[in-house]
């Protein structure tokens, strides 16, 4: 399953989101909770842990795993990384769309695309408690338009993408990202 469109995006029964702590904890400041929590933790470029969660087809997520406290990368879809801790990567698969209307377009962009979002969950955090994330999306829309003259009728099997600044793969690295883009001061 995979994230649909509708006339709106909506999450599927079984859709899977990745939960990567990506941090270390700043041994100095860590126990004190008078600190800032980012003088409390620094961000890496590999996964501490990933823990899946799951769509219930109606509103809610779940995972089996109990969150340890830390700055979190929440990816979809879903990947486990081939249990490797290197940084999270997507790549960008063949992709496909049928038909030519605005949600035509809608549909294929939510069925081909990779998103993720940024999250904090703090120590004694009870069991079941809702985590607000916003994802964004990781590859960009390409559009493209073909036109012809004449009066002959062609069919486009396949369109490749070729050149030095089209990506197939981005790779999480939150070692790059200032602490107002992370904490928002």
């Amino acid at each position: 399953t995979r994230l649909a469109y509708d006339g709106e995006y909506t999450w599927e029964a079984e859709d899977e989101i990745g939960a990567c702590l990506m941090d270390e904890i700043v041994t100095s400041s860590y126990g004190n909770v008078n600190n800032l929590w980012r003088d409390r933790f620094n961000l890496v470029n590999y996964i501490q842990t990933n823990y899946k969660f799951t769509y219930d087809g109606e509103s809610a997520w779940t995972t089996e795993a109990k969150m340890l406290e830390g700055n979190y990368f929440f990816a979809y879809p879903y990947n486990a990384n081939k249990g490797k801790r290197d940084a999270y990567t997507f790549s960008a698969k063949a992709q496909t769309m049928e038909g030519t209307s605005t949600a035509d377009l809608q549909k294929a962009y939510a069925k081909n695309n990779s998103f993720i979002g940024f999250g904090k969950v703090a120590q004694g955090a009870s069991e079941g408690e809702a985590l607000d994330v916003d994802l964004l999306n990781v590859f960009g829309a390409t559009g493209i338009t073909i036109g012809t003259y004449g009066t002959q009728t062609y069919t486009i099997e396949r369109v490749v993408l070729r050149g030095k600044n089209v990506s197939v793969s981005a790779k999480v690295d939150p070692t790059s990202c200032t602490t107002a883009l992370q904490y928002g001061d």
